[in-house]
């Protein structure tokens, strides 16, 4: 309580004190409220980790903000710029932040005073004096009063690994969707995700194969090496294969696959990333080299080393499981002949023709080649006894001795044919000779013949 007096005889109507009484205990507690709610309210604001200011407006004579005073900070505020609060509170924001002038974000803020309405703004690229550096920030600010409370949280780390994630897919994608290679991710629920090219490679969209197991697409006959291989991805090794598969016309295609276990972003395995193209063109090529390897390009049948490898090997006897094989070895007569009076082309043709004659013969399993320039060695699998192998060179004999038209000629070639059995552990060499010696005693004795010599190893 406060007390105030004017002493006695103080006037003509001093005859008594004058004494005021004002009770200020109410004010006092107000003042120890507003104090307390003050320090509670600051405690709060230094708790959070979000930078937090208070500002008002600083107008000019017009009445337009041409600044913000800060007028209270937080803890984190201070530890962001690295400033004690006593270099703050009181100064002008485009003082410590001078790079705010003129900047679309001081105009946000400012319009936040004028109307009133919050502020909320994402991934503000901001380049900071006062910590010297380009940081990404998500702003919010409300109007109090005058001025605003702004908070903001620096998401440069966010937004920087988030940028580095779209531009790892951005390339990603652009490297999947332009490579002449087919990207598959399928696990047990089927595929799962197919680049766009598929459409390029075998006509399917990419939405048309997924949830589908591969296997739906994989021609029949290649199925027991995929499923061989998808053992051995699941095993964790990587895979590199050739296989078919169905195309949306229904054709098959040869594809060349690399394969490896897939692993999301966790760690956990999550099925099978393959990369495949398509290798129709290369496949052909390989075919026609081997056929060239293997076969003659003149007469189409076998050439030499193929045909001795076959003969190294025991074939299976399709006649008779208990028979022989036999070797006839053929010589063309009066080939030079041909060539000298008809030219080369003409003894091209013949040869063709007796090959194909021969062919006609025997079956299809029995292998046929050109030992060199006119002569042939037929292996015929399964034969019981010379007498039987006579009998089909003796047709072959005869075969060969028809005429032959070319370019409206008649040419006449016939062959001397000589026959052999094969010994059990016999060498193809040694075989072939015999062969030869009997293809020798039928040109010796008159051409046109067939001859036998059945001298075996038993």
């Amino acid at each position: 309580m406060s007390v105030s007096a004017r002493g006695m005889g103080e006037g003509p109507d001093s005859g008594s004190d004058v004494v005021t009484l004002r009770d200020v205990d109410e004010l006092v507690r107000q003042r120890l409220r507003a104090e307390r709610d003050e320090e509670i309210l600051r405690a709060m604001n230094d708790a959070r980790i979000v930078p937090q200011m208070l500002v008002t407006a600083i107008r000019d004579d017009s009445g337009r903000v041409v600044d913000l005073r800060i007028v209270q900070v937080n803890r984190a505020f201070c530890d962001y710029l690295d400033l004690t609060p006593d270099r703050i509170v009181g100064s002008r924001l485009l003082v410590i932040e001078p790079n705010l002038v003129g900047s679309s974000l001081f105009t946000r803020l400012v319009a936040g005073i004028e109307s009133g309405e919050p502020v909320h703004l994402q991934h503000v690229r901001f380049e900071s004096a006062a910590i010297g550096a380009v940081r990404r920030l998500d702003i919010s600010a409300a109007r109090i009063g005058d001025g605003l409370t702004i908070d903001w949280v620096d998401v440069t780390d966010r937004y920087d690994a988030a940028a580095r994630i779209a531009e790892s897919e951005r390339r990603y994608r652009l490297l999947a969707e332009n490579t002449m290679d087919v990207i598959v991710h399928y696990n047990d629920r089927g595929v799962a995700w197919a680049s766009p090219n598929l459409v390029e490679a075998l006509g399917w969209r990419s939405d048309e194969w997924m949830g589908s197991a591969i296997d739906v697409f994989v021609h029949p006959e290649d199925l027991d090496s995929h499923s061989r291989n998808a053992r051995s991805l699941l095993a964790g090794k990587p895979v590199i294969a050739r296989y078919r598969l169905r195309a949306k016309d229904g054709q098959y295609h040869w594809v060349e696959t690399h394969a490896k276990p897939f692993y999301d972003e966790s760690g956990r395995p999550d099925g099978i990333v393959a990369s495949f193209r398509t290798i129709d063109l290369e496949i052909q090529a390989e075919e026609e080299l081997e056929r060239r390897a293997r076969y003659d390009d003149l007469t189409g049948v076998l050439k030499r080393n193929e045909a001795l490898q076959r003969l190294s090997v025991r074939g299976d006897s399709r006649r008779d499981p208990g028979g022989h094989r036999a070797v006839l070895f053929i010589d063309v007569d009066g080939l030079k002949q041909i060539n000298d009076t008809h030219g080369h082309r003409a003894g091209d043709t013949a040869l063709r023709t007796l090959a194909l004659r021969i062919a006609e013969v025997v079956r299809e399993e029995d292998p046929i080649a050109r030992m060199g320039g006119d002569e042939f060695l037929v292996i015929l699998e399964g034969v019981h006894d010379t007498g039987e192998a006579y009998a089909i060179a003796e047709k072959i004999r005869a075969a060969c001795a028809n005429p032959i038209v070319v370019a409206g000629e008649i040419l006449t070639a016939t062959v001397s044919v000589g026959v052999t059995l094969v010994g059990a552990h016999e060498h193809a060499d040694e075989v072939v000779a015999r062969a030869d010696l009997a293809m020798y005693a039928a040109k010796q004795e008159g051409r046109n013949q067939v001859r036998v010599l059945d001298e075996i190893v038993p």
